[in-house]
C-alpha cells in the first residue's frame, strides 16, 4: 500500500521493528586494541547473521532462502542464515576489531546477562554501534509497486529521520561511537537490473554496467 511509505510514523514503527528483530551483540570482557568490547548492529537482512531463520523456527514456520545453499558456501561451508555466500560487512568489521562474529539476537533473546543488566551504560559506551543498512526495503518495495524515482525520493527524509531519532535515543542511553553506512548503489543490484532492463545504453555505466539513474 502506498500509505506504508508516505507515513513518517509508519516508517518509524517499521524501523523499531527491524531494530528489535535484527539487533545482535558480540561481547568480550575487555577492549580489543584499545577500541571496543562489543558491537551492536541494527539493520535489515544485509546485516542479518541468522535471525530470520530463528524467527521462522519460532513463529513463521516457513524456512527462508538464507537457510539453503549457495548461502554460506565460500567461508562457513554451510548456510548460517546470512543472505550471502560468505561473510557480511558486519563480519569483516568484527574481524578487523578482533571480536567474534555476531550471533543472531533471536537465538539468545530470552537469555539474561548480569553484565548487560547491571552495567548497560558502560557496555554501550565501550561498544561500536552499527546503524544500517536501513531503508533499502522501503525503496525496494516502492519500486516494485510501480513508484517512480521522484516518489521514492520522498521516502528518504522520513527514513533518515527514523535513523536519526534512534541514534539520539541510543546516545541518551550511553552510546558514544556510531557507524552509519549508506545504502548500496541499487543500480548495480541484479534485481533492479532485471526489473528495469532496457536497450538504451545511455542508462548504463559503460564500466560497471550499473543503471546510472539508480546509483
Amino acid at each position: 500500500m502506498a500509505t506504508c511509505f508516505s507515513s513518517s510514523s509508519w516508517l518509524k514503527l517499521q524501523f523499531i521493528i527491524v531494530v528489535f528483530l535484527f539487533a545482535v551483540i558480540s561481547s568480550i570482557s575487555s577492549p580489543v586494541n584499545g577500541c571496543f568490547t562489543s558491537i551492536f548492529s541494527f539493520g535489515d537482512s544485509v546485516s542479518d547473521t541468522g535471525n530470520l531463520i530463528e524467527i521462522s523456527n519460532l513463529e513463521i514456520g516457513k524456512i527462508p532462502h538464507s537457510a539453503f545453499p549457495p548461502n554460506g558456501r565460500t567461508f562457513f561451508h554451510r548456510p548460517t542464515g546470512r543472505f550471502c555466500d560468505g561473510r557480511l560487512v558486519i563480519d569483516f568489521l568484527a574481524e578487523a576489531l578482533g571480536l567474534p562474529f555476531l550471533p543472531p539476537y533471536y537465538r539468545y533473546k530470552n537469555a539474561t546477562s548480569e553484565k548487560f543488566e547491571n552495567d548497560f551504560k558502560q557496555l554501550l559506551r565501550n561498544s561500536l554501534i552499527v546503524m544500517g543498512e536501513i531503508g533499502g526495503n522501503d525503496y525496494s518495495h516502492a519500486y516494485k509497486q510501480g513508484k517512480n524515482i521522484e516518489d521514492v525520493r520522498n521516502f528518504v527524509p522520513p527514513v533518515v529521520d527514523s535513523i536519526t531519532s534512534s541514534i539520539n535515543e541510543l546516545i541518551e542511553l550511553g552510546a558514544v561511537t556510531f557507524l552509519v553506512p549508506g545504502n548500496f548503489p541499487i543500480g548495480c543490484s541484479a534485481s533492479y537490473l532485471t526489473l528495469f532492463q532496457g536497450s538504451d545504453k545511455d542508462q548504463y555505466d559503460p564500466l560497471t554496467g550499473c543503471l546510472t539513474w539508480l546509483c
